[in-house]
């Protein structure tokens, strides 16, 4: 275990003698955190601001063995940077001859795309940054995403009410707390948790946020995440704040775990735990009694709300001051709306606007 300390030390070190410091945050929020090439997740902890000063342009890395299995290799002379990550196993107590977790520092060796060659392009594909509104040559993708209101909580369309109660709770709440989110999909779920989260100062992995998928919560990473990860305080911020999507796609063991982990007694300190579903009655009843429950809703008032943004997003895409014809049927599902929808057949629209614009002339 000393060892793994003494090379991240050392690397601070080396970092800090050519004019870096780590922890002024030099790297990119989103999509420009540091994540492994082949699986797309996010490192955690300190690995973020290790990889970050690292000083690439791509926030992409892999092991060796990554590089190989995906035909390449790693460059004559480059040197990898180290990754760490703690291994839980179980053991004995030596003082009390019982049974207890053993938590293991370890580490491996990895190295950024850059330092790599003969790798496919589909590997290398690099995030770009958010397009400015401004720039009205290529219509953005996932509109939906783009201008969800992250860090302005009382900027979430049709959720005031919701956001304000939310608000207040955040603000007053000297303990950690767990809220459900449920409604369909396009109806404000995630946006107000980023926007809550972000409310509160986390902002991304640094600064306390985490989002994990539920399909994707595995129990190795879910005992990782509650017994590890946020019982430490973050590296920047004072708050920890989980956003796990879809919770109604959990594992069963998961499932066991977590009515566990977020029960009253057993929740890490100054953490907030936020879950989204599309259809909260296929959570064990259990589970759901652990989070303060918020019901989204879809009907026509949330879409009298949205209709503004919604003008506002077209006339900063195309120039166009008024909707086309149609616009009123944007988002609709039957008897719901969704803002997603909203966006997506607004994008398409916007799209032929500007392909029927006149060449060098703004639509």
């Amino acid at each position: 275990m000393s060892n793994v300390y003494a090379i991240v030390t050392d690397r601070i070190v080396k970092q800090l003698e050519q004019g870096v410091v780590p922890w002024r945050k030099p790297w990119g929020g989103g999509d420009r955190a540091p994540r492994n090439a082949c699986t797309r997740r996010e490192y955690r902890g300190v690995n973020v601001f290790l990889l970050s000063a690292a000083g690439y342009d791509s926030p992409y890395w892999l092991t060796y063995r990554q590089a190989d299995m995906w035909g390449g290799h790693v460059k004559k002379g480059e040197h990898g940077f180290p990754v760490v990550f703690w291994s839980i196993k179980d053991g004995i107590d030596e003082e009390t001859g019982e049974a207890r977790k053993l938590f293991i520092l370890r580490y491996y060796t990895a190295f950024n795309v850059e330092q790599c060659e003969g790798l496919p392009s589909a590997l290398l594909e690099t995030p770009g940054p958010q397009r400015s509104i401004s720039n009205r040559s290529s219509v953005v993708r996932q509109s939906w995403r783009v201008y969800r209101p992250i860090g302005r909580p009382s900027g979430t369309v049709g959720r005031k009410r919701s956001t304000g109660l939310l608000t207040i709770q955040f603000a007053n709440c000297p303990d950690s707390r767990a809220f459900l989110f449920e409604g369909g999909p396009g109806v404000g779920k995630t946006s107000t948790a980023l926007a809550l989260a972000a409310d509160i100062g986390a902002t991304d992995t640094m600064s306390g946020l985490r989002v994990i998928p539920a399909s994707e919560l595995s129990i190795d990473v879910a005992r990782e995440l509650f017994d590890v990860a946020l019982r430490m305080r973050p590296m920047m911020g004072s708050w920890q704040v989980v956003l796990i999507e879809e919770l109604e796609h959990l594992s069963a063991q998961c499932t066991r775990f977590l009515k566990v982990s977020l029960d009253d007694t057993r929740r890490p300190p100054r953490c907030i735990v936020i879950a989204t579903s599309n259809d909260a009655s296929g959570i064990d009843k259990a589970l759901r009694q652990r989070f303060d429950f918020y019901r989204f809703s879809a009907g026509r008032t949330f879409a009298a709300d949205c209709a503004q943004r919604i003008l506002e997003v077209w006339r900063q895409e195309t120039g166009q001051e008024k909707l086309p014809a149609g616009a009123s049927s944007w988002g609709w599902d039957g008897e719901e709306f969704s803002l997603r929808l909203a966006f997506n057949a607004l994008e398409r629209s916007a799209r032929l606007a500007m392909s029927a614009a006149p060449q060098g002339v703004a639509a």
